[in-house]
């Protein structure tokens, strides 16, 4: 569904607004950002906030791996396609001990479902990575 852009602009100012008004209202803010939910910065130090047991809050993660592909804190997919090399450099080596005992029609099947399948899933979304 496309919006005209003031209709959008009006959109996100006020979710803004109702998010600055939830998270600074003393009568739901325990409700809509629970104890531990955010870190705190203070002087320009990060606090990290801790629950309830005194545990640490969510952590930060470098990399993370959704359906298959490994997203990085750039978006450049560095590590998604360093993963994809190994895999791929593994399948040329069986590829090759194999093509002395089939045929091309075989080898041609087997390209397509490990080699091909493997280097196009997810490439709409990684293709685009520096």
């Amino acid at each position: 569904m496309l919006l005209e852009p003031n209709k959008a602009q009006l959109i996100l100012r006020t979710i803004a607004h109702l998010h600055n008004f939830l998270s600074n209202s003393s009568s739901s803010r325990n409700l809509y950002t629970p104890h531990g939910t955010f870190d705190e910065e203070i002087n320009g130090e990060l606090i990290e906030e801790k629950d309830c047991a005194g545990r640490a809050g969510i952590s930060r993660a470098d990399d993370v791996r959704l359906l298959g592909v490994l997203f990085d804190t750039t978006l450049t997919f560095g590590p998604h396609i360093d993963l994809l090399f190994e895999r791929l450099r593994k399948v040329c080596y069986v590829h090759r001990l194999i093509s002395k005992y089939c045929s091309q029609r075989v080898l041609l099947s087997l390209y397509y479902a490990s080699f091909s399948s493997q280097l196009s899933y997810g490439i709409i979304v990684w293709g685009s990575g520096n």
